[in-house]
């Protein structure tokens, strides 16, 4: 055959790129897809089990896991304001002062923390796709 450079020359012309991987692989892939040209004619990756996906769908779904996986973070932050508020209740109850202090301190910064996250999921919620 034509040796190396001659085979190098024509995979430079395939229409199709195909990538595969074992289950739970999806970041490889996902950061091919990502190098490789917008305008590249015929990509198609596919999952370990056979789905196929475009680089657009793949996107959504790695989009609507990062805002479950968010949301999950602000639920869990808001609930522990509302543990560390209770345990400040209950400290200046029994009068001890330094530890319902602690505990204030720990819910205001909790507050905040699922404040940054909810404003992050809403602007990511309304902010026009990048290119």
């Amino acid at each position: 055959m034509g040796g190396a450079r001659s085979g190098n020359a024509a995979l430079m012309h395939r229409d199709a790129v195909v990538i595969g991987g074992s289950a739970g692989s999806h970041k490889p892939p996902a950061r091919i897809l990502a190098s490789l040209p917008a305008d590249l004619p015929a990509t198609v990756p596919a999952c370990p089990v056979g789905h196929s996906y475009s680089p657009q769908s793949l996107l959504a779904i790695r989009s609507d896991d990062a805002e479950e996986a968010t949301c999950t973070a602000v639920s869990a932050v808001q609930e522990k304001s509302m543990i560390v508020e209770e345990l400040m209740t209950r400290s200046r109850t029994a009068g001890d002062r330094a530890a319902a202090g602690a505990y204030a301190a720990k819910a205001t910064r909790a507050d905040h923390a699922a404040a940054v996250l909810q404003e992050h999921i809403t602007r990511s919620a309304t902010a026009p796709a990048r290119r």
